[in-house]
């Protein structure tokens, strides 16, 4: 779960940094894909966001489950669980989204 988390930073993150780099190339001679680029931009930071709540919900989740078990209630899976899975879920769809819009768009605006 750890190393998962990583590979969601290091690719949200990294494909931010080489968009930027991207960005800072075509700003002024293509604004068309440089709006674009920026709309990819966003995704991947809202990917990038995501993974970043991933160890914040895990820890509750944690908390919470351990107090539940405590009381002797049945069930380990709290709201922060949910969240969590979500979140994960949502970070790759966040970046496969980003990039495929990239490349949609990006590929119209080059024919």
């Amino acid at each position: 779960m750890t190393e998962a988390y990583k590979g969601l930073l290091i690719v949200n993150g990294g494909g931010i940094v080489a968009l930027l780099g991207f960005l800072q190339a075509i700003w002024a001679t293509s604004p068309e894909l440089a709006r674009i680029t920026l709309c990819g931009i966003a995704l991947l930071a809202l990917g990038l966001t995501a993974a970043l709540a991933i160890p914040f919900l895990r820890y509750h989740h944690s908390h919470h489950a351990q107090r539940r078990e405590q009381r002797g209630e049945s069930g380990s899976k709290t709201i922060y669980w949910y969240l969590f899975y979500c979140c994960q879920w949502f970070s790759i769809a966040a970046f496969g989204g980003g990039v495929l819009y990239l490349v949609i768009n990006g590929l119209a605006i080059l024919d």
